[in-house]
């Protein structure tokens, strides 16, 4: 349900009018999953909004009346919102894919707990959430959210880039500017992403070949996803297996940033000096300049059968 007086002065006209035309009216609701926020439901474009709640006449009244099942009493919907059948898009639950991030205190011209939000309302963070909407409604693809993705992770720690045309584009820079890197040390890079071999690029000069494997991201931290046929390749460099060859990991983090520039991270599996040598995993995936070491979680996976 709608308040019962919505400021329709706050959208572009006096504090005398009635109501208002031509309004881009979104609804949202409740995000299921555990991330909180709010997520796009549908929209009503061209909309005319009334200050306050209208009671339907005519057919509109009939189609509007419904009889509570328990006190037998009928009952009349009123509303605030309407807005030709052609211009109204309600999605169906697979397509309810555009996240509207948790308001925090002092946020302006972002979705609360009401489910009607107009993007023109705009300040503070407000505008780049009535951007991706307006995107959203234009195109039907929503653009991904510089914010977190869920309430205990920020841009910097999100793993997962959710739009495949922005994540081949980090992809595809990621390999550039690894393929840039080796070249200028003088190997010979050929790329084998194609092939599934675990590993995306072979680096070759002289003696040495390097096996590589290359993961791109839009934030500032360095972490990555493995497939379960990379991670069997880490393994084998891990126990001294990788045949004649040497498996590396590269991490291009602010993959697609001007501003800052994209950072290259080459790890590589070395025996620290201070390792335990009864231990039964000894070696550790190294920054090749000496600063970090990447920690490999291993994930466990499920497969799902009807019978």
């Amino acid at each position: 349900m709608l308040e019962n007086s919505i400021h329709i002065e706050k959208l572009g006209t006096s504090s005398t009018s009635e109501s208002i035309d031509n309004v881009l009216v979104v609804w949202t609701a409740p995000d299921p999953s555990p991330r909180r926020g709010r997520i796009v439901v549908r929209w009503y474009d061209k909309a005319k909004i009334y200050r306050d709640r209208q009671q339907p006449k005519g057919a509109l009244k009939l189609a509007r009346t419904y009889r509570d099942p328990y006190s037998r009493k009928q009952h009349t919907l009123s509303f605030q919102v309407e807005a030709d059948e052609k211009d109204c898009r309600l999605l169906a639950p697979e397509e309810r894919v555009l996240w509207v991030p948790p308001r925090k205190k002092g946020d302006k011209g972002i979705p609360g707990q009401s489910p009607v939000y107009f993007p023109d309302l705009q300040a503070q963070v407000g505008p780049e959430i009535a951007r991706r909407i307006r995107h959203f409604i234009e195109t039907g693809k929503a653009l991904p959210l510089a914010e977190a993705v869920s309430p205990k992770s920020d841009n910097k720690g999100n793993r997962f880039q959710p739009d495949p045309e922005r994540r081949k584009e980090i992809e595809d820079n990621a390999m550039r500017i690894v393929t840039e890197h080796f070249e200028a040390l003088g190997y010979d890079v050929d790329d084998v992403s194609a092939t599934k071999l675990g590993y995306d690029l072979i680096a070759v000069q002289g003696d040495a070949t390097l096996c590589i494997e290359v993961k791109g991201r839009s934030g500032s931290a360095v972490m990555a996803d493995f497939t379960f046929n990379e991670f069997d390749k880490i393994r084998l460099e891990e126990r001294g297996k990788f045949l004649d060859r040497s498996y590396r990991i590269c991490i291009v983090t602010d993959a697609l940033s001007e501003r800052t520039g994209a950072k290259l991270h080459h790890f590589w599996c070395v025996t620290p000096p201070d390792a335990d040598r009864t231990a039964s995993r000894q070696r550790a995936w190294q920054n090749i300049d000496g600063e970090g070491t990447l920690e490999l979680t291993p994930r466990e996976a499920a497969q799902g059968r009807v019978r």
